[in-house]
């Protein structure tokens, strides 16, 4: 088949969205597809994405006011599509974004599917009530959230909970559930640490700054740290700057945003790895973070305060479950703590956890619904 990605999402070097791309696109080439990504992006310097297929990026201007911006994304998304056209694909692979009317072209042109990576409405409430500066996106995304879905020919919920609130009955859209994977073959598996001190390292991988501190439960993790005094050392890497210093416990070492290498670093003197704390607080149960793959293909345990889609039904020593409420830390502290001290100097077999994280075996799953859609699709044409 020929795949062509459109990427409207802002491709930056080392940030976790575009090794997920870059990951996806070339399982699919490695499976023997021809695949090419048109990114629509502020930043249009395609040589340090590290990308091993064709790469076709448009540079979006965003300076001006608001009209201007919507102006030179209306241009940006109209030479997409022309772009697109020019490498006549089977199909389309659209990361959902917030929608435009340029876009629904697409899927009027070709077979597009659409990748569904959250419960919108209560991520958009969220950015709406905790990010003044997206403020007009968010309520625009809450009016028109549901007009990408109807144009697709296929969606792809990265989630069971996405698929369930979603799909409707009787649509002739076809649905499929594919979680998150990483590329193990680019992840190191780290040996066990070996402890220089009694307590156990728990680490989090967490983002930027803003609204998704909320839902990671930074928090409630620098509240666990507190309680555990002593007992317990944590490492929490991203952008935290918004907790002043006098809040982050002596316990605690906050290491900031980090390339590969030095997150491996960290990963490497850990025992364990927390999972996103707070996910309740956009009104989900479920989810499929790239931070838990990073984890796990390290070979570290895992705290997951959350369902967590590749997981389901299973319930292996290297996995300590959690509610998803506001006290799931606080309440349940010394059962953190056991575990981390039952896991200290084991690591994660690599070979049990490939068939459920691994872009091998995941993408050969969603290179066949392509083939699926494409096929209704161009039966539905009477072709």
């Amino acid at each position: 088949m020929r795949i062509a990605y459109a990427a409207v999402w802002n491709l930056i070097p080392g940030e976790a969205v575009t090794e997920k791309i870059r990951d996806q696109v070339a399982s699919w080439q490695a499976l023997g597809h021809a695949v090419k990504v048109f990114g629509v992006s502020e930043l249009a310097n395609a040589e340090e994405l590290g990308f091993a297929v064709a790469l076709d990026l448009i540079a979006r201007d965003r300076s001006g006011g608001m009209l201007a911006r919507l102006k030179s994304n209306s241009k940006a998304y109209r030479r997409l599509i022309r772009r697109i056209a020019g490498f006549a694909p089977d199909i389309v692979y659209l990361r959902n974004a917030y929608y435009h009317p340029v876009l629904a072209e697409l899927a009027r042109k070709f077979p597009t599917v659409l990748e569904i990576n959250t419960l919108e409405r209560g991520e958009a409430w969220l950015i709406a009530l905790r990010n003044r500066q997206r403020r007009v996106q968010a309520i625009w995304a809450l009016a028109t959230v549901h007009l990408a879905r109807r144009h697709a020919a296929g969606c792809v919920a990265l989630t069971e909970e996405i698929r369930a609130r979603y799909e409707r009955p009787g649509n002739r859209t076809l649905w499929t559930v594919l979680p998150n994977a990483v590329n193990l073959a680019q992840r190191k598996e780290l040996p066990a640490r070996r402890a220089t001190d009694g307590r156990p390292r728990i680490c989090f991988l967490g983002g930027k700054i803003g609204f998704r501190l909320h839902y990671h439960g930074v928090d409630k993790i620098l509240e666990l740290a507190r309680r555990l005094g002593d007992e317990a050392a944590f490492d929490l890497v991203g952008d935290f700057s918004v907790f002043g210093a006098d809040a982050i416990p002596p316990n605690v070492t906050m290491h900031g945003h980090l390339g590969r290498e030095a997150c491996d670093a960290v990963l490497s003197r850990s025992d364990c790895a927390l999972g996103t704390a707070a996910l309740h607080r956009k009104g989900m149960e479920e989810a499929c973070p790239l931070k838990l793959r990073d984890y796990l293909a390290a070979g570290l345990p895992v705290i997951l305060p959350y369902k967590e889609t590749a997981l389901r039904d299973l319930h292996p020593w290297w996995m300590l479950a959690l509610p998803n409420s506001e006290r799931n830390l606080a309440e349940n502290a010394d059962r953190i703590l056991d575990f981390a001290r039952g896991v200290r100097g084991r690591r994660v077999p690599r070979a049990e956890v490939a068939p459920l994280i691994g872009s091998l075996a995941l993408e050969s799953r969603r290179a066949e619904f392509f083939r699926e859609v494409s096929d209704r699709w161009i039966g539905g044409r009477g072709e």
